[in-house]
């Protein structure tokens, strides 16, 4: 069960919570002047018997307000407050408090506490106050996530990853804060559970999480909000000439979906969201190595991220009731080797008439992104964007603390602002016109793949940009953010659900 976050006028003192969280910029002991202000410099509504605590703990070089550093402060046997750092009060932001945020929540559950609070200094906004409420609970709710839904003992809170943690109270200076405050908090619950539930997919295994499973998932959100449901199977496939889709899935048993979600909201033109959604990812007759380098067979269930994430967006767009007309297809399949399976030096005809030729069976998931890019001009959207986990190279290009985008100027650009308002990073690279002789093919229209050294990320790009005719349009690589294997921020290991917030404030304020 996922813990509940309330909003309240409560001072530090007066908090009935276990544990209370209190955050300090980074103080340099050695600066005498520095440390005799300290009091100055902090909230007044930070007791004075804290700050003399904290003072102490600088002067002793024990705390020095590190970002995410966190020093136990004992006031009494009932009263617990915790020092944390927020780092240099010159390099603080959003994105740093978020990072607190989360390095608290997981504190207060591994610390075993009921309850726990979390004063939040007007100091610290650096949005308006209910981005900064919001910020709060989606960090808190994202970053106790744990998926242990196929553990049959030892389970840690039914997959929120909270433990015995059940409550979390956000303090707040300004009383007049609190209304606002539960509204953006109900929000971030909302956003959060979602989120969530995309990274439950992702992170189940791919004999599970079939291309029919995941439709079936989308398929019950239309029970539950006005959403219009499609879904082309095989046949439909076939007749509709999705044959990139056909030649990627001919491999496998599992019969392919092409799943079509709509979220209308507004009577404007559309805006289309394209996810690939590859369930299983062997590689094809390219088969992957087993470990051992960035293109291993190992976690390939993941590769159904995009798909996965495109759910999130409709749901959270319908449950928030948002102003807008979304449509989100999700060509789902895997990619196995077989003596059906597509091979290198085939040519196949796309759905827009492009013949495309085979060089590497591994670069399949463009293949379904440009039938479902070129399916998608049928709705005669606004803007077009795609997600995907596309190639290892992007996190060559900004490791993992990134995705890398590229497209058409105006989406590009208004997905930039979206990133600076979620705190998602992006990073634009080219899609210079030279690349594109990479991938012409002496016998088709197209290569699906530069056989020499080029630019990875670029190239498949570049390849995608010949499926979107002249509809703006942004492609996003999450190959290098779509999971994680190492504690960043609000996620420990496996699924993060990056992208989601970025596309969902992308669509709110698409005009």
């Amino acid at each position: 069960m996922a813990i509940n976050i309330i909003v309240s006028g409560k001072s530090i003192l007066e908090t009935d919570a276990e544990a209370v969280y209190v955050g300090f910029f980074q103080t340099d002991e050695k600066d005498l002047k520095e440390l005799k202000e300290f009091a100055k410099n902090v909230s007044k509504c930070i007791p004075s018997q804290v700050i003399a605590k904290v003072k102490e703990l600088i002067a002793a070089k024990k705390f020095e307000g590190k970002k995410k550093q966190i020093y136990p402060v004992y006031l009494s046997d009932k009263k617990l407050v915790v020092a944390v750092g927020l780092g240099k009060k010159e390099e603080y932001n959003s994105y740093v408090f978020r990072q607190v945020v989360s390095c608290v929540s997981k504190n207060a559950r591994d610390r075993k506490v009921k309850s726990y609070a979390f004063f939040l200094d007007n100091n610290w906004v650096r949005m308006n106050f209910e981005a900064t409420a919001q910020a709060f609970g989606e960090s808190t709710l994202l970053s106790l996530y744990k998926f242990d839904k196929l553990k049959t003992k030892d389970k840690n809170g039914n997959g929120s990853g909270n433990g015995i943690l059940q409550t979390a109270e956000l303090l707040i200076e300004d009383k007049k804060n609190i209304d606002p405050g539960k509204k953006a908090i109900l929000v971030a619950q909302q956003i959060a559970e979602c989120i969530n539930h995309a990274r439950d997919l992702i992170n189940l295994p791919p004999n599970i999480a079939t291309p029919k499973y995941i439709a079936n998932e989308a398929k019950e959100l239309v029970k539950k909000y006005k959403l219009k449901f499609t879904v082309l199977g095989r046949k439909e496939i076939e007749k509709n000439n999705l044959n990139l889709i056909k030649a990627v899935s001919s491999g496998s048993n599992e019969e392919a979906q092409f799943v079509i979600l709509e979220y209308n909201g507004s009577n404007k033109a559309p805006i289309c969201l394209v996810g690939k959604g590859i369930t299983y990812d062997s590689g094809g007759l390219n088969l992957k190595p087993y470990v051992g380098s960035s293109a291993s067979m190992r976690n390939m269930k993941s590769d159904m991220a995009g798909a996965a994430s495109m759910i999130a967006v409709i749901e959270i767009a319908a449950r928030l009731r948002l102003s807008a007309h979304i449509i989100a297809l999700m060509p789902l399949c895997e990619n196995m080797p077989d003596g059906k399976s597509y091979r290198c030096d085939d040519v196949i005809k796309a759905y827009n008439g492009i013949n495309v030729e085979i060089t590497n069976t591994d670069a399949e998931g463009r293949l379904v992104l440009a039938d479902a890019l070129a399916y998608a001009q049928k709705y005669k959207p606004a803007c077009l964007i795609d997600a995907a986990t596309l190639t290892g190279a992007a996190s060559v290009a900004v490791g993992y603390m990134g995705a890398c985008v590229m497209g058409s100027k105006e989406i590009v650009e208004k997905l930039k602002f979206a990133s600076k308002d979620t705190d998602e990073r992006i990073w634009e690279l080219p899609l210079w016109e030279e690349y594109a002789e990479l991938l012409d093919s002496k016998i088709g229209d197209l290569k699906n793949s530069n056989e020499s050294s080029g630019p990875g990320t670029i190239m498949g790009g570049i390849f995608l940009k010949n499926f979107v005719e002249k509809t703006p349009w942004a492609h996003i690589d999450i190959a290098a953010t779509a999971t994680t294997e190492k504690d960043v921020h609000y996620t420990e290991s496996g699924a993060t659900g990056f992208g989601i917030r970025l596309l969902v404030e992308f669509v709110k304020k698409y005009r």
